[in-house]
């Protein structure tokens, strides 16, 4: 864009005629959109690497056999998809917008939130939702990821914390790798 105004400025109104096919809502879109100002795109399939996790103890995160992450990232849309192995395996599905607004949701016919937020050149995903046949106990979960230059391995800052006792179950490190 930068590049396109200092041709304006050079060769005045017939700098448009260099970029016949480029209309002004497309310029405007090139340049406002997260990946036009450096936001990754965090859309594919990741697998939790659970020997390079590490909770802040510095344990491996082995309480999960198989952990699969699956994101539908179109800015600002987020649809996220978890497929979780541990005793048993369990799949929850929900979405969520970057802009931070909270998304009312279901998961196992349980009311949930979730919301996502840019922080920098990383993406903070959260999700609150009640647990099935609890008695009103929740489960919190924040994770930040940041994408690897390469695109290739995700990273995450990860807090799971178990409501109303307010216990972190889980904080530590993630090393995602995409499929």
């Amino acid at each position: 864009m930068l590049l396109f105004l200092g041709a304006v400025i050079l060769f005045g109104m017939d700098a448009f005629n260099l970029l016949p096919n480029i209309t002004v809502a497309e310029m405007k879109e090139s340049v406002l959109t997260p990946q036009a100002q450096g936001k990754p795109n965090f859309t594919g399939t990741w697998k939790l690497n659970t020997e390079a996790s590490k909770t802040e103890q510095g344990d491996p995160m082995s309480n999960y056999k198989s952990f699969i992450l699956t994101l539908d990232h179109k800015e600002p849309a987020l649809s996220i998809k978890q497929v979780i192995v541990e005793s048993g395996e369990r799949t929850l599905i929900y979405s969520a917008t970057t802009d931070g607004k909270e998304h009312p949701s279901k998961i196992y016919d349980q009311p949930a939130i979730a919301w996502a937020k840019w922080e920098g050149n990383s993406l903070t995903m959260y999700l609150k939702r009640d647990l099935p046949q609890s008695d009103g106990r929740q489960i919190e979960t924040t994770r930040t990821v940041t994408l690897s230059p390469d695109g290739k391995t995700m990273t995450a800052s990860v807090k799971v914390k178990q409501l109303p006792a307010g216990q972190y179950s889980i904080v530590g490190n993630e090393v995602w790798e995409k499929q």
